[in-house]
């Protein structure tokens, strides 16, 4: 709560400060890319992903963004995992470019919260030489998230285009059946949307 309240509170400073250098521009972006999904013990699969993005350049070099991204992850075998990772947060972005460049790169990070349904299902044999029969069970946990990334950013007039990396990483309370937090989930991405 302490970090989220500072995160606010950084947000809103930065915003009154740098407001005088450049009007606030907003953006809007979608997002589709591939990413996956591990806990404590490895790999649990991996996915697509897709999200979505709203955004205000408050200064020269830095933005605010609102963002919500949905994945999804499978690994198959006789304990087989599949899930449906989302997460809704904000993130501050700084770009290390020229005002004027067309291309840049852009590094952040952010808070969010995030939302983790999804099934476990294993194969039981009921005696020895026996067919496998599968049982499925279900699972919903969620906590918070905290995120890092980088990429490009590369404007075409209004279009924005930005092929992206990010991590994100959450521990929320388990519980059973579901994967033992902590949960990493890196991704790679391109988003595509506009600015006015």
């Amino acid at each position: 709560m302490k970090l989220t309240t500072f995160l606010l509170a950084a947000s809103v400073l930065l915003m009154t400060h740098t407001a005088g250098a450049q009007p606030a521009a907003p953006y809007v972006l979608g997002t589709v890319g591939v990413g996956a999904l591990a806990d404590d013990e490895g790999g649990l699969g991996s996915g697509r992903v897709l999200g979505a993005a709203v955004g205000w350049s408050v200064s020269d070099h830095l933005s605010v963004e609102a963002a919500f991204t949905h994945a999804r992850h499978a690994r198959e075998g006789s304990l087989a995992w599949q899930g449906d990772p989302s997460t809704l947060g904000g993130r501050l972005l700084y770009r290390f470019n020229d005002p004027g460049a067309r291309v840049g790169v852009f590094a952040g990070g952010g808070l969010a919260y995030f939302h983790y349904p999804g099934t476990f299902t294993e194969t039981v044999f009921d005696a020895p030489g026996a067919v496998g029969r599968p049982v499925a069970t279900d699972w919903r946990v969620s906590g918070w998230a905290w995120e890092v990334g980088t990429g490009l950013d590369v404007a075409f007039g209004h279009l924005l285009v930005r092929p992206e990396a990010w991590f994100a990483a959450s521990r929320p309370t388990r519980v059973s059946p579901a994967p033992e937090p902590p949960y990493f989930m890196p991704r790679i991405a391109l988003s595509v949307g506009a600015r006015f």
